[in-house]
């Protein structure tokens, strides 16, 4: 490792491994002929912590000398894999200032800031308990003997080093608080969690403390006042002259920091593939629904993958979390591609409402996946509202199908209907009725958004929330499953509190401490120690501590995500796979498609006459027929169109005279007259004539 004055610093770059020691001084041993000098190294990774006594005279050298000592493992380190804890209650920052810059490219590099405050000191040391806590009991267990031994196995999920660094002890610490530094020099090692301690020992201990707890489980370098030097407390090195080493010079000591932090803002970009967890091909569609969905959604430490699991015991709806920026999108893409590579149509059906201002779900709908029934883009309040009532209404006549089957679960359903070689025959369904009611499909319902149906106290909010809680606590049994996302449960706008505790099981992506005990529990905030955009704590304990578990969603990016709905929706044509009504979508920002309109299709391929002719207008914001105006020979039967948008007045009137045009009797003679006030020089100005054209008997523009 070389000097701070090497020339090889100039053409330095970030390390992708770990060296194991570092440089904490040069340490000089006395010979009766001449004196041997040599670096005195101390291992971080796999060590034990690094304790400094000093006096309070001392303390700068020695803030000094652990300046030096950090910037050894950071530059050599692989970028990310190193995170620090600072607390300098005394130098309020100052001691640590120089990699404080880390912070603007990565906050968790530095855990945000230098804590000086006894309760912010507290917490910190409470959080690197629980994290900790978490690796031990998660993790390592008995089958890794450290961190180096799991990560080696982790890959992607690979845990990265922390180091505490506590300037001062014991000023600002509590009881509680030094009892936890004894715990993590103690216990870090293992957990990858290390401590450097500089205690200032003018200064008192905490009531019942014991230095020597600490000094049991470090390196300790003790300044000795009868000889005014330091001395490493070691039985080899004790008799050694030790000078402590310095950092380098602002310049050099900034380019390493910055360099790093800039690395490391890379780096940090944790992306498990797909394929890793997803079927393979020659398993797509083989999965059975008949006792619940099971999905995995990315690994959990080293060898397990994290599933989710719907329809057993407890766990039959979910609840997702996260601030802009966590992986809530990625998450629900994962989820609904591996859904529909493991399970075929027949056992599951999807019902997608997306709320958020995007498309997000717009390529299952181009690339019409078979699973999904309704899909909402950029949905309007109104539109969720109807998905809601139909699934309502799905759930009241599969209650009544249970009833008349003599059961009352769907596996239970499916069995009786098999045994009895399909004789019961299900009852019509006035709304998106299934392939066949002898093998009903387990349905998700995916709301991306949710607290959308409640920004407004009125009729919408109040059905909606009803509609919810009653799928949220009957659904269950009929293959129902509801699956909420947010951002934030924080707010009034939001679902009752006792829906959300009927549904069990709960994702958490990074979040404030407040979003984590909504989501979580009140005394589970975990989900605030999430570091990295991706990482979630998946909890099928209605949000209690113990069910807390750790995974990466996988990462499937745009193009792989259109190559495999691309396979699903070739599998589904190879099979013959019709579905029993077409997929309904509604897309918010864009206009209605008048070739989807099947009503008007049929009229125009076979006019049929009528005394009460239709003109239809467009899609309604709901799951019902095409929009229409109907004319009656009566008083007040006109159309009248107001709006601001040309285009779309005209297209309206189009649609409504060709659609006329298909239901007069004919020989009725010229019904239509246009007058087209529009000046002659507007991009629309020949439409009707062409119109006049292709229906000539029909229809004049004046």
């Amino acid at each position: 490792m070389p000097p701070w004055d090497s020339s090889l610093w100039e053409s330095w770059t970030p390390c992708a491994v770990a060296d194991g020691a570092y440089p904490i001084g040069c340490l000089t041993a006395k010979g009766q002929w001449h004196n041997l000098a040599f670096p005195s190294l101390i291992p971080l990774v796999g060590n034990r912590s690094l304790l400094f006594k000093n006096l309070s005279s001392t303390s700068n050298v020695v803030a000094r000398a652990i300046q030096a000592f950090l910037l050894r493992p950071l530059h050599t380190i692989p970028p990310s894999k190193l995170r620090f804890t600072f607390i300098d209650p005394i130098g309020l920052g100052q001691n640590v200032a120089p990699f404080l810059h880390l912070a603007d490219y990565d906050e968790t590099l530095v855990t945000g800031k230098a804590w000086t405050e006894p309760q912010h000191i507290e917490q910190r040391l409470a959080d690197l308990t629980e994290h900790m806590e978490n690796v031990i009991q998660k993790y390592l267990r008995n089958q890794f003997a450290t961190i180096e031994d799991y990560n080696a196995q982790a890959g992607e999920v690979a845990e990265p080093y922390r180091v505490l660094v506590v300037m001062d002890f014991p000023a600002n610490f509590s009881e509680a608080a030094a009892r936890r530094l004894v715990s993590i020099a103690q216990n870090g090692p293992r957990c990858g969690v290390y401590a450097v301690i500089l205690v200032d020992t003018d200064k008192s201990l905490p009531h019942g403390f014991n230095l020597v707890d600490l000094e049991r489980v470090s390196t300790v370098i003790a300044w000795d006042a009868s000889q005014k030097r330091f001395v490493w407390q070691d039985e080899d090195f004790k008799d050694c002259l030790l000078e402590l080493d310095t950092p380098p010079d602002a310049e050099l000591f900034n380019r390493i920091v910055t360099t790093v932090g800039e690395a490391a803002k890379e780096a940090s970009k944790v992306e498990v593939p797909f394929e890793r967890i997803a079927p393979p091909q020659a398993e797509w569609w083989t999965g059975d629904s008949r006792n619940g969905l099971r999905v995995a959604l990315g690994p959990s430490g080293a060898r397990k993958v994290q599933y989710l699991d719907l329809g057993s015991g407890m766990m039959h709806h979910a609840l997702i979390a996260g601030r802009v920026g966590a992986g809530k999108s990625t998450l629900l893409h994962t989820l609904i591609t591996n859904l529909a590579l493991t399970y075929s149509p027949e056992q599951v059906e999807l019902y997608l409402v997306d709320f958020k201002k995007g498309v997000e779900f717009k390529i299952y709908a181009t690339r019409q996946l078979p699973h999904a029934r309704v899909i909402a883009i950029e949905s309007e309040r109104e539109f969720g509202l109807s998905v809601l009532q139909g699934l309502d209404t799905e759930l009241k006549r599969r209650g009544d199908l249970f009833r008349a089957a003599g059961v009352d679960h769907i596996a239970d359903y499916r069995a009786k209907v098999k045994d009895e070689g399909g004789r019961m025959k299900a009852e019509n369904s006035s709304f998106i009725p299934h392939p066949s009611s002898l093998s009903l499909p387990r349905i998700l319902l995916l709301v991306d958004e949710f607290q959308e149906f409640f920004t407004e106290d009125d009729a919408i909010a109040s059905q909606s929330a009803q509609i919810l809680d009653r799928l949220v606590r009957q659904g269950r049994a009929f293959g129902i499953h509801v699956l909420l996302g947010s951002q934030t449960l924080a707010g009034a706008y939001t679902l009752a509190r006792s829906t959300i505790d009927q549904m069990a099981v709960r994702i958490a992506l990074q979040c404030s401490e407040a979003d984590s005990r909504l989501i979580l529990a009140d005394d589970n905030p975990a989900a605030r120690l999430l570091s990295r955009p991706g990482e979630a704590i998946y909890n099928a304990a209605n949000g209690l501590v113990e069910g807390n578990n750790r995974f990466q969603v996988a990462w499937l990016p745009d193009d792989q995500r259109e190559r495999y709905l691309a396979q699903i929706q070739s599998l589904a044509q190879a099979r013959k796979y019709q579905p029993a009504q077409p997929q309904i979508i509604f897309e918010g920002n864009a206009p209605a498609e008048v070739e989807k309109n099947l009503a008007l299709a049929d009229l125009l391929t076979k006019p049929t006459p009528s005394h009460t002719p239709r003109a239809w207008l467009g899609e309604p914001i709901a799951i019902r027929d095409s929009l229409a105006a109907t004319f009656r020979r009566q008083s007040g039967s006109n159309l009248l169109i107001v709006g601001q948008n040309d285009e779309a007045g005209i297209g309206m009137m189009i649609v409504a005279l060709v659609g006329l045009a298909a239901q007069l009797p004919r020989g009725s003679g010229v019904p239509f007259y246009v007058l087209d006030f529009s000046a002659a020089d507007t991009p629309n100005a020949e439409l009707f004539n062409h119109l006049a054209t292709q229906i000539p008997r029909l229809l004049k523009v004046g």
